[in-house]
């Protein structure tokens, strides 16, 4: 089991409607009611799906889910925590990145340094 948050959307579909999704690889769409035809960009098969189904999504990218008449799903997206991690740490590094080169030009001092 995996302690780590989730973001989980659940949309009730009607017959034909669509919901289109931008995913990251692990995320997974759960049917909790109905049947879904789900199309996958990159991937050259169609799945279709019933009640209970749990499809993990193999890729990033487009994701289109079709209700086969009324249908609940849930998406649910565990990269999206990781994603913003990844975004967290490279805004940390530029911003040392920048603090350093300040300091190299003298633009900034040291910490505990006073200006004189």
């Amino acid at each position: 089991m995996s302690w780590e948050p989730q973001v989980v959307r659940t949309v009730d579909l009607g017959y034909e409607q669509l919901l289109v999704l931008e995913s990251q690889r692990g995320a997974v769409i759960r049917v909790l009611h109905g049947g879904v035809w789900l199309t996958q960009e990159g991937l050259a098969r169609d799945i279709f799906a019933e009640r209970g189904a749990e499809l993990p999504l193999d890729d990033d990218g487009r994701v289109v889910v079709e209700g086969l008449g009324a249908a609940r799903v849930q998406f649910i997206d565990r990269a999206y925590f990781s994603s913003t991690r990844k975004w967290l740490q490279a805004a940390r590094h530029r911003i040392a990145t920048a603090l350093r080169s300040f300091r190299e030009r003298g633009q900034l001092g040291r910490a505990g340094e006073s200006a004189a």
